[in-house]
């Protein structure tokens, strides 16, 4: 059940460094999108989330991850079509996650992704 919109979110959590708020906003001026949610998703040891889409693109900045860690597009919920590992390299991943697709944590650590979804 959808509960809101994407366009609902326009307010910082005020424990929110005012470093990474700059960085968040500079990364949406240069890349010409909307600011949608920020979050951090964790995904623990051995666990994994099934094969959906989302409404917009997204940007991950990995914060923790491990060897195991992956994700994975998918072809008519069946068929992997691509699959890789984002490493924690201070880099802005742009994920189509519009596109059908998965995650799973194969690791003994839990992966902490900062999650930036792109509207527009």
């Amino acid at each position: 059940k959808i509960i809101g919109t994407e366009t609902e979110f326009t307010e910082w959590n005020p424990h929110t460094p005012e470093y990474l708020k700059n960085i968040i906003t500079e990364l949406s001026y240069k890349q010409k999108f909307s600011l949608g949610r920020v979050r951090l998703m964790r995904l623990m040891p051995k666990t994994g989330l099934s094969v959906h889409s989302d409404f917009e693109k997204r940007y991950h900045l990995v914060l923790k991850t491990n060897p195991y860690s992956y994700f994975c597009h998918t072809k008519d919920n069946s068929t992997v079509v691509a699959g890789q590992h984002l490493p924690k390299d201070g880099y802005f991943y742009c994920v189509d996650t519009t596109q059908e697709h998965f995650v799973y944590n194969g690791g003994k650590e839990e992966r902490i992704h900062l999650v930036i979804n792109a509207l527009g």
